[in-house]
């Protein structure tokens, strides 16, 4: 398989037109074609990256120096394109048709006379050799690469030359089309719908499904991450959407290879043979949609809580794609930014905010039902695995670094003690935070919340002076009570 350089709008050359004069006798030309004399015709079929000057061509071979568009590349420049298919028949005029006539209708085919299909080579030559006499029609008839096919023309051996005192039998055509664009690709976050954040992305890549991809050789889709996203693998989906909308899920190992590269930090799915054919039965059914390939994944941020790198976040996605002819286009790719954000907490006494308190914790949730009911707490994005709970430092601070924006309730489940030892209240709910992107305008791209604690009521200690007291006024009611029960029964005896 030959790699190919992208194509664009147009392939280099002109269609055999009527400045490929047919044979007819040229102004003072006295010679005749030599009777018996057989001839070929070399067809080239070239890419090029920008617009073609559509030079006319007069059946020579064009040398290699030659330019052949607005940018100044010549024909050595330039890639031949590979098993592209044409037919070639011998034919002749019809009856009242006009000599010298390009018009492929004015020509019949010679029954029982040459005709044969070839595909272009890997330099983009198909060469007929010891061909008669007489007039040929030429057509494409196999070209997946190729939006619209070459229109069909007449190709005579001999031609006059282009000083028209002689004849060529050897004739070169550059023919050309408009190619067939690529499947595209589409990279995108999937937000969630009520507004909650998190510290794991969805993300979604779409690439469009070609006419030919049951007989193509090769469609990759390629995911480079960022190096502060953790890939999840669990959360994989690939599916096909078809051209009524309808979706059907890909089966890992038999529709695609899925695989990771924890080193570059790359994911890679490979569709196989059976992944194409079965994408293919996306454009069987009726439909005003154009079919495509999802790929589904999420990742968690992952930024260094003492020293966040807070640039954007870009994740890029790629498509390879060799179509059926073996042709292969050139990656197209599709990058989408998330802005990373924090949260910071400073956690303070309430009736002194100098004082900055030790040892509280904290958990994240990103709904209030969750912080409510302990569960489904963010994961931890440094281990991956366990909910994501800080500790205030020193400076009473704890932070909770590489989220996306949308709201989050915090949840303390330790609270810090006082220089004396003596514990702090608990908050009594959640506290909601909400990160709002305008955030992303500021060098730091923190959202700074503090947290005042009050002390609690404290019991007194087992064997204290208040206990102490407690149990001698105990004792003495009790005994007030002895002694007015033994004076109320003797009262009762007299």
């Amino acid at each position: 398989m030959k790699t190919l350089k992208r194509l664009g709008a147009t392939f280099f050359a002109v269609v055999m037109t009527l400045s490929m004069t047919l044979p007819a006798m040229a102004a003072g030309q006295t010679s005749l074609p030599e009777p018996g004399k057989t001839g070929s015709i070399t067809l080239h079929k070239y890419e090029i990256d920008n617009e073609c000057l559509n030079k006319e061509e007069d059946g020579t071979e064009l040398p290699g120096d030659t330019v052949v568009d607005l940018k100044g590349q010549t024909l050595n420049d330039l890639e031949g394109l590979a098993n592209i298919g044409f037919s070639i028949t011998k034919v002749t005029l019809k009856s009242g048709s006009t000599l010298g006539t390009t018009n492929v209708d004015d020509y019949e085919a010679v029954p029982g006379a040459f005709s044969e299909i070839k595909k272009t080579d890997a330099d983009g030559i198909i060469k007929w050799d010891n061909l008669e006499q007489g007039y040929y029609l030429i057509r494409e008839v196999e070209n997946a690469t190729a939006a619209k096919y070459v229109a069909p023309f007449i190709v005579s051996i001999p031609m006059t030359n282009p000083e028209g005192d002689g004849y060529l039998y050897d004739i070169h055509v550059y023919p050309k089309n408009q190619i067939k664009e690529g499947p595209d690709i589409e990279k995108e976050v999937v937000g969630s719908t009520d507004g909650s954040g998190s510290n794991m992305i969805d993300y979604r890549i779409s690439t469009g499904i070609p006419e030919d991809i049951g007989t193509a050789k090769n469609y990759v889709v390629t995911d480079e991450l960022d190096s502060r996203l953790i890939y999840d693998a669990s959360s994989l989906n690939v599916y096909y959407l078809s051209r009524n909308g309808n979706g059907t899920f890909l089966t890992s190992g038999v529709h695609y290879t899925p695989t990771f590269d924890a080193g570059l930090n790359k994911l890679v799915i490979s569709i196989t043979q059976a992944g194409m054919e079965e994408m293919a039965k996306a454009w069987s059914v009726t439909g005003a949609t154009n079919p495509t390939l999802r790929v589904e994944f999420s990742a968690m941020i992952s930024l260094d809580q003492s020293a966040p790198d807070w640039d954007t976040i870009n994740n890029k996605g790629i498509l390879d794609y060799t179509n059926s002819d073996d042709y292969t286009y050139e990656p197209k790719e599709s990058e989408v930014p998330t802005e990373p954000y924090g949260i910071e907490i400073i956690k303070v006494d309430g009736d002194n905010n100098t004082l900055l308190l030790a040892g509280a914790k904290f958990k994240i949730y990103t709904s209030e039902a969750d912080a409510l009911s302990g569960e489904d707490a963010l994961t931890n994005p440094e281990s991956g695995a366990g909910d994501w709970e800080v500790t205030t430092d020193n400076n009473g601070k704890a932070y909770f670094y590489g989220l996306t924006s949308g709201d989050y309730w915090i949840v303390e489940t330790q609270a810090p003690k006082d220089s004396e030892g003596k514990t702090y209240n608990l908050l009594e709910g959640p506290l909601k935070i909400t990160i709002d992107e305008t955030l992303a305008n500021e060098t730091d791209p923190v959202e700074i919340v503090t947290v005042n604690n009050f002390t609690g009521f404290t019991l007194p200690l087992t064997g204290g002076t208040g206990t102490i007291l407690f149990t001698l006024i105990g004792l003495m009611m009790l005994s007030a009570a002895g002694v007015l029960l033994i004076f109320a029964r003797r009262r009762k005896v007299q």
